[in-house]
């Protein structure tokens, strides 16, 4: 009977655990359209686009500390990244893109799919990194990192980028509300506050979604981008499900991301960027380079005063959230 006891309460230990770790509920569908979501925010998400102007860094000895991190985590050599200043015009200070000469992505495809992202959303990018798939896993295609880089190791596809920023909102633009039971926690979907909204569903939007919390919050961040940016988002033709009532099984998770981020997530071709991560400062690529041959470092730092600074996570506490099993 003891035995019994035992293990009935190491059970209910285990299922918690479980609960914990991530939503439980079960996804909407086994499947869902992956193309419409891509070619919806596609074309409308293009009022938004910032044609980007690239520009080389000219000193090519050093390069952002942020790249430094992900490239020396990722065991990459310095000398084969390429420094890049981008800009758009819907924000006066610039963004820093690394790019690996053997990348999934080229320069000019993440430079001008990320512009095609709301300022509201790419305020919460530090760094773009573009790296070659080199994990013995092939199927991952990007990570977010919480000092606010983004690292991608294919060709990109918009929808991937939606869901790599909404990990952004999650961590940083949230950060105010990432409370629990009187405890700081890493990200909002940590929160009971997300974790309720997901309790009164009786789904979760796509399978990736019950990975994790974190996980979850971002598949719904694509979901509510494409929902309030598409015209006839929920329609058969349009949206990612024949049937339009699937949208009503995770309404709750929904409503919660747009009343926290609906403002960043939609659109506005007169927006200015009123948040910025702060850059990261500038470093040398070889640690053994000579003071004399590294030539003046950049001050990379943000300088137009209109503009809130946000600090990322520090190297040391960052969270990596790694990419999926296909793209996005």
């Amino acid at each position: 009977m003891n035995r019994l006891i035992s293990f009935l309460a190491l059970s209910a230990l285990a299922l918690l655990s479980t609960a914990q770790d991530g939503p439980t509920k079960p996804p909407v569908d086994k499947s869902y359209n992956r193309n419409n979501i891509n070619d919806g925010l596609g074309e409308y998400l293009e009022g938004t686009r910032q044609k980007p102007n690239i520009t080389e860094w000219e000193n090519k000895a050093v390069w952002p500390d942020g790249c430094r991190l992900e490239a020396e985590e990722a065991n990459l050599d310095a000398a084969d990244f390429k420094v890049y200043e981008v800009r758009y015009g819907d924000c006066d200070e610039p963004w820093h893109m690394c790019v690996h000469d053997e990348a999934g992505s080229s320069k000019e495809h993440l430079a001008e799919q990320f512009g095609r992202i709301p300022i509201g959303m790419r305020s919460y990018v530090r760094n773009l990194v573009a790296q070659p798939q080199h994990f013995e896993k092939k199927t991952v295609t990007a990570h977010f990192r919480s000092t606010g880089d983004m690292t991608t190791f294919v060709k990109v596809e918009l929808a991937t980028l939606v869901h790599e920023i909404g990990h952004a909102l999650d961590f940083l633009a949230l950060k105010n509300k990432t409370t629990q039971d009187g405890k700081k926690v890493s990200s909002f979907s940590m929160t009971k506050a997300w974790q309720d909204s997901v309790a009164l569903d009786s789904n979760v939007p796509t399978e990736y979604s019950r990975k994790s919390w974190v996980e979850n919050f971002a598949e719904t961040v694509i979901m509510a981008t494409f929902d309030e940016n598409v015209p006839n988002a929920r329609s058969k033709d349009v949206g990612p499900w024949p049937d339009s009532n699937k949208w009503e099984l995770f309404k709750e998770q929904l409503k919660t991301v747009v009343d926290n981020v609906g403002g960043k997530i939609t659109p506005d071709e007169n927006a200015k960027c009123k948040n910025r991560l702060q850059n990261s400062k500038a470093v040398p690529k070889n640690a053994l380079t000579p003071k004399r041959e590294l030539g003046l470092k950049p001050d990379l730092r943000i300088r137009d005063t209109s503009i809130n600074i946000i600090e990322g996570d520090s190297d040391q506490d960052s969270v990596v959230v790694d990419g999926c099993d296909h793209n996005h």
